[in-house]
């Protein structure tokens, strides 16, 4: 080996190590970031876009129709816009603030969506309403990233235990995600 090699060998070693480490550090970003995190579970609320549409047409018979027409051409403005509109004392108060807090939550107003989701979870007595609330929480504050709250870490080990919550076996696999080392890279 003559000298210039010896001299470039640290150089190559250190390029080496280099793209050895941006390339564990992307793996651990693309897989275990808020944002893949929550890729993950493309059905925010646990439930498909049918059970939000229920029986769409004379708003009559329905007084949510204007507002599930909205969600299901994704115009999450309107949505909210009417779903927001639904008083305290209406009967169906619990329900709205689900469906406003999914608006919310496809705009990005993750705040807002926690603040309806923790509406839902203390008022509704409806247990599929509250664990719906209860997911599409946990999704807002991952896309948020309060991640480190101890509320997010409380929230997604009761649904992780609960074997009869919609999203357990979703629950278990973020909860597994979270712990996971390649997210200690990330953060």
């Amino acid at each position: 080996m003559n000298q210039s090699s010896k001299s470039r060998l640290p150089l190559f070693l250190f390029i080496g190590f280099a793209i050895i480490l941006a390339t564990l550090i992307w793996f651990a970003y693309s897989n275990y970031s808020n944002t893949a995190l929550g890729d993950l579970s493309p059905n925010k609320m646990g439930f498909d876009g049918k059970d939000i549409v229920r029986s769409i047409g004379d708003e009559v018979k329905d007084p949510f129709a204007k507002g599930a027409i909205a969600l299901t051409n994704k115009d999450y403005t309107a949505a909210a816009t009417f779903f927001e509109s639904i008083p305290d004392t209406s009967s169906s108060y619990t329900q709205a603030r689900l469906y406003l807090a999914y608006a919310q939550y496809e705009l990005q107003a993750f705040d807002k969506t926690i603040a309806n989701t923790k509406i839902v979870i203390d008022q509704s007595a409806k247990a599929s309403s509250k664990q719906k609330a209860e997911w599409l929480q946990l999704q807002a504050m991952l896309a948020s990233g309060a991640t480190e709250d101890t509320e997010f870490d409380q929230l997604l080990d009761r649904i992780a235990a609960n074997e009869k919550h919609t999203v357990h076996k979703e629950a278990g696999a973020l909860k597994q995600s979270m712990n996971s080392f390649w997210r200690g890279l990330v953060f």
